[in-house]
């Protein structure tokens, strides 16, 4: 029998394989040109996303304070892609617009925050999901073929398998909320962040309510390549793919962390596109 430590290696593996963006989109798509957030939700997003402790920054005075926002700034620009200036730029500022994961992009065992923020693995390879409450998006059984579909993805590439059972009675519980919806990470409202998950061994994976949810929808999406190996999430005017996003997701649910590569699956932002 295969050790579940065989497994992980095998779902960082497969989480590495890279998604070409380009393939979902056709036609005469082109990318949004996000406007940047403001200074003062820059130095937020820093916080919120791992990127500098927020006690740090308040008790390292002016000048100690000063650096630790410096290194926070390159350090989101190297992850992101960018020229490591240490400033706020326009374009730094933009790519903290664009739509993106709930989940941190720098590991910090912070206390409420831990169970995001600690790479775990499930103790056997055979999980449950149930889906505790639903998008008035898209009908019932849209929702349930988009999240098999997505657990379909990792079965297909480790030997993991997920079955559905009745709300509430699932190792990995799924649902829909908006803003404040019973845990410690309240979603923003429309665009920004799109869904957040734990890690294992605590099952839960939440896509914000405010979004305009689709599923594999030409008409709405712009068009659809269905290869099991595009995997990515992109957003045509105002629908999100949920079975891209939930894809994405469900990797942190089995214990992956974001990837640097920002062409890959688990790479913390959603690119945005309009026909």
């Amino acid at each position: 029998m295969i050790q579940i430590g065989s497994i992980f290696i095998l779902l960082c593996v497969a989480s590495s394989i890279l998604a070409d963006k380009s393939g979902l989109a056709h036609g005469k798509s082109k990318k949004f040109d996000v406007k940047p957030v403001s200074e003062d939700k820059a130095k937020e997003y820093l916080q919120t996303f791992g990127y500098v402790n927020p006690t740090n920054l308040q008790s390292g005075g002016a000048a100690g304070g000063f650096d630790l926002l410096k290194n926070a700034i390159m350090k989101f620009q190297e992850y992101a892609g960018l020229s490591k200036t240490g400033v706020l730029d326009t374009q730094t500022k933009k790519k903290m617009a664009m739509p993106r994961c709930g989940i941190t992009d720098e590991p910090m065992a912070l206390t409420a925050g831990g169970p995001r923020a600690v790479t775990r693995k499930w103790s056997r390879n055979h999980i449950t999901y149930s889906i505790d409450s639903w998008t008035p998006d898209l009908p019932r059984d849209t929702v349930r073929r988009a999240i098999r579909e997505a657990y379909d993805k990792w079965s297909a590439v480790a030997p993991i398998t997920f079955e559905e059972v009745s709300a509430g009675q699932g190792d990995i519980k799924v649902k829909f909320g908006s803003y404040s919806h019973g845990d410690p990470w309240p979603f923003d409202g429309d665009g920004g962040v799109l869904a957040h998950a734990t890690m294992p061994e605590n099952g839960a994976l939440h896509f914000d309510d405010s979004e305009n949810w689709a599923y594999k929808d030409a008409d709405k999406i712009g068009g659809y390549d269905d290869s099991p190996y595009i995997l990515w999430c992109i957003i045509f005017s105002d629908y999100t793919d949920l079975l891209a996003v939930a894809i994405h997701e469900g990797g942190h649910t089995l214990g992956l962390e974001h990837s640097r590569d920002d062409n890959a699956i688990m790479a913390p932002f959603y690119a945005r596109f309009k026909n």
